[in-house]
C-alpha cells in the first residue's frame, strides 16, 4: 500500500529528503514523531513510513497527509529490513532516520540538508540531542563530537551518533550495501563503521532531534554476547586498520567496550547516553 506524495522531479532530486520512519505500533509516539516531520521548514520533503508487519491504521491525524507515503511489509522482517526497504523506495538523495518514538526539531532538515550540499565530502551528518521521557519531560541534553576526524576516532570506542539525528546520502549508503540484516541490534553503530571507512561522518553542534528513553526502546534489549556483539566488534578493528590505528590499540579498546556492554546490560552501570546528558 503506498499513499500518494509529491513526485521529486529531476530538478528539485539533488535537493529532496525522504524521512524513513520504520514501525511495528500506531501510539501517540508515532503521532508525536511525523507531525514534527510535517512541522518542517522545507517543503521538498517526503515521509515514508514502513509498517513492519502491521496493517495501516487510517485513523490519525496524519493518516492522509499529502506527504506521506506508506509501506506495508506483509511479514515482519525487523528494523534492518524495514529501513532498506524505506530507503529503496526513496525518492530523494538525502535520506533522515527518524524513530518512531522520537521528535525532529523544526528546521533539522533543511539544516542538515544544506550542509551537506555545501559539504560534498561528507556522507552522513547527526546533530546534537535533547533526551526525553515517555511523556516528553525534558531529561538533558547530549553533546558529542564534532568533526570527521573525531567521529570517525570516536567510532572506534564508541557511537557518538544518535540514530534519530542523522541525514546520509542515499548514493553512499546504498554502495555500503545499506543496512546489515544481521545487525538486529545496533545496526546503525555497524552502519556508522563502515560508512567512516569510506566517507567523512560529522555531527552538527545543535539540539535538531530529541531522542526518547523508555524502558521498552528497542536499544536497551542489546544482548552482549549476541552475534551483533561481535560483528559490531569486527567491524570497529576494520575501521582501525582502515586508518592505521594499531591492532593492538584496538583490541584493548573493544575489550573495554565489551566489559562496558556487559555490566550495562546487567544493569551495574547506566546507559553512556543518561550518565552523559547536560
Amino acid at each position: 500500500m503506498s499513499l500518494s506524495a509529491p513526485d521529486a522531479g529531476q530538478g528539485s532530486r539533488d535537493r529532496f529528503v525522504s524521512v524513513v520512519i520504520p514501525t511495528v505500533r500506531f501510539d501517540e509516539h508515532l503521532d508525536a514523531a511525523i507531525l514534527s516531520i510535517l512541522a518542517q521548514d522545507i517543503a521538498d520533503l517526503e515521509i515514508i513510513l514502513v509498517l513492519d508487519g502491521v496493517p495501516m491504521c487510517e485513523q490519525r491525524e496524519w493518516s492522509k497527509a499529502d506527504r506521506l507515503r506508506v509501506l506495508e511489509l506483509a511479514t515482519r522482517v525487523g528494523t534492518p529490513g524495514a529501513l532498506n526497504a524505506g530507503i529503496a523506495a526513496a525518492k530523494g538523495e538525502f535520506i533522515a532516520r527518524l524513530d518512531a518514538d522520537d521528535l525532529a526539531m523544526p528546521h533539522r532538515l533543511r539544516l542538515q540538508r544544506d550542509f551537506l550540499l555545501d559539504n560534498l565530502d561528507v556522507g552522513c551528518v547527526g546533530s546534537f540531542v535533547r533526551l526525553i521521557d515517555d511523556a516528553g519531560e525534558d531529561l538533558g541534553g547530549l553533546e558529542s563530537v564534532v568533526t570527521p576526524e573525531e567521529v570517525r576516532s570516536r567510532l572506534m570506542r564508541s557511537n557518538p551518533l544518535v540514530h534519530s539525528s542523522v541525514m546520509y546520502r542515499r548514493s553512499v549508503v546504498t554502495a555500503l550495501g545499506m543496512y546489515s540484516s544481521l545487525m538486529v541490534r545496533m545496526q546503525d553503530y555497524e552502519l556508522f563503521l563502515r560508512l567512516a571507512a569510506m566517507s567523512s561522518i560529522s555531527i552538527l553542534p545543535e539540539y535538531l532531534s530529541a531522542y526518547r528513553v523508555h524502558p521498552g526502546q528497542h536499544s536497551r534489549n542489546s544482548v552482549p554476547w549476541k552475534p551483533y556483539t561481535f560483528e559490531i566488534l569486527r567491524k570497529r578493528s576494520d575501521l582501525a586498520r582502515a586508518v592505521g590505528v594499531s591492532q593492538l590499540r584496538q583490541s584493548l579498546r573493544n575489550a573495554t567496550w565489551f566489559v562496558g556492554q556487559v555490566v550495562r546490560h546487567f544493569g551495574v552501570v547506566r546507559p553512556g547516553y543518561l550518565r552523559g546528558a547536560k
